[in-house]
């Protein structure tokens, strides 16, 4: 069993790592702090002066504001959609690995148990 236990060590490893690296893959997402609600640019997706917590892309915002307090800043990776599907299919991948080298380890015992009751003497 300690085979079987350094396989299910290293497929939790490498589920981890494969959860971690899809878990910082995203796009930035940039979003707007402390804006003054009538010395901002326009929001090129909603017409409107940027407000508070509107997404906002830093490059374009630095130059339009007059507004010396308002900042665009960085808030967090935004998810999409091709990452939280391979998040899934590592969940799957993981479920199904673990279950295979624990049945694979049954099947070894098994053998093994077999082996030796077949090959015993029964003279007694």
């Amino acid at each position: 069993p300690i085979g079987q236990s350094i396989i299910q060590g290293l497929v939790i490893i490498s589920f981890l790592t494969v959860a971690s690296s899809l878990a910082t893959s995203g796009a930035p997402e940039y979003r707007v702090v402390d804006a003054c609600p009538y010395e901002t640019c326009i929001n090129a997706e909603t017409k409107k002066m940027f407000a508070v917590h509107d997404i906002c892309n830093p490059s374009i915002f630095a130059e339009c504001t007059g507004c010396p307090r308002a900042q665009c800043v960085y808030h967090k990776l935004g998810p999409s959609f091709f990452g939280s599907l391979l998040q899934i299919v590592n969940f799957w991948e993981i479920c199904w690995l673990l279950l295979f080298v624990q049945s694979l380890g049954c099947m070894v015992m098994a053998g093994v148990f077999a082996k030796w009751y077949w090959t015993q003497s029964m003279a007694g």
